[in-house]
């Protein structure tokens, strides 16, 4: 008998199965579980050091599912011996933050109006730096831009971020595509928004703090799964003019020192800057859309 078992990291990515399918390790139950895993996304835990803590209490993940079907079974006949053996297991990802990009990245071509560039699957660290980060990268000339730390968390490699100095030279339009998850450190004061909503809106204060005005941006920090932290948005938008007078300014800083961005956002604009679109029955983490168009080249 040849048993196909999938990759249970990535099917919770697509379709939420490891959810849907917990089992944790007998001295913990599902609440404690649950609560750590709370605990340690608001010390700004990665989504790659949540993973490894959820595969130390779980006997599924990592796995773990696949272990267990190796053992000897009993039919409820009782005299039926029914026997598995697991000789060979194949891992099929059928969805992931790379697939999506890719699809991303077919649609733009298709539309003619954008050239793509898959920047990173593995985008990480602080959702508000990394939104001004982004707006830098694109604003900094192409000959004052070193492969520093704070570089290196938008690329995937370094050879990837050689290719796109060379990418964003030779077109004027362009479209930059990103995926993974970043992480909200939360303060005493919690108020309601998530991480797209952060990287979002810190993008947008950062894209309005210069005077220049010769690239055009417009962004998209949105959750694949349609939920951005306990909203009922996916994300947000960020482009050019979208904050510019002072007491809005104001607001919105502190709506991140709040971490309430997403009662600021749904305020503004009747909403309109919010992505809302409900759940998607999918996730593969995060994806940011970025377009540019440099005015003058």
């Amino acid at each position: 008998m040849r048993h196909v078992t999938h990759d249970l990291g990535n099917i919770r990515s697509f379709c939420g199965g490891s959810a849907l399918l917990p089992l944790p390790i007998d001295i913990l139950s599902l609440e404690e579980k649950i609560q750590i895993i709370k605990l340690l996304q608001s010390q700004g835990a990665t989504i790659q050091e949540l993973n490894t803590v959820r595969q130390s209490m779980s006997q599924l993940k990592n796995g773990g599912l696949a272990r267990i079907s190796k053992a000897k079974t009993v039919s409820k006949r009782c005299c039926d011996l029914a026997i598995f053996s697991i000789k060979q297991i194949d891992n099929i990802i059928v969805g992931s933050n790379r697939i999506a990009l890719e699809a991303a990245a077919r649609l733009c071509l298709q539309s003619s109006a954008y050239v793509p560039f898959i920047m990173t699957t593995c985008l990480q660290g602080e959702a508000r730096e990394v939104g001004c980060r982004i707006v830098e990268l694109i604003k900094a000339n192409s000959s004052h831009l070193f492969y520093n730390d704070n570089i290196a968390s938008l690329f995937t490699d370094k050879q990837t971020f050689d290719a796109f100095q060379i990418f964003r030279k030779e077109h004027k339009r362009y479209c930059l595509l990103l995926g993974g998850e970043t992480t909200v450190v939360m303060k005493n004061e919690i108020g309601k928004g998530g991480r797209c909503q952060e990287l979002a809106l810190a993008a947008a204060l950062s894209i309005d703090s210069s005077n220049e005005d010769d690239t055009s941006l417009l962004i998209l920090a949105a959750g694949s799964d349609g939920i951005d932290g306990p909203t009922d948005a996916a994300g947000a938008f960020a482009f050019n003019g979208m904050i510019t007078n002072q007491d809005d300014i104001q607001q919105a800083y502190a709506s991140l020192d709040k971490h309430d961005v997403y009662t600021y956002l749904n305020e503004i604009n009747n909403g309109e800057n919010l992505l809302k679109i409900g759940h998607t029955s999918t996730n593969v983490m995060d994806i940011i859309i970025v377009l540019v168009e440099n005015k003058e080249k």
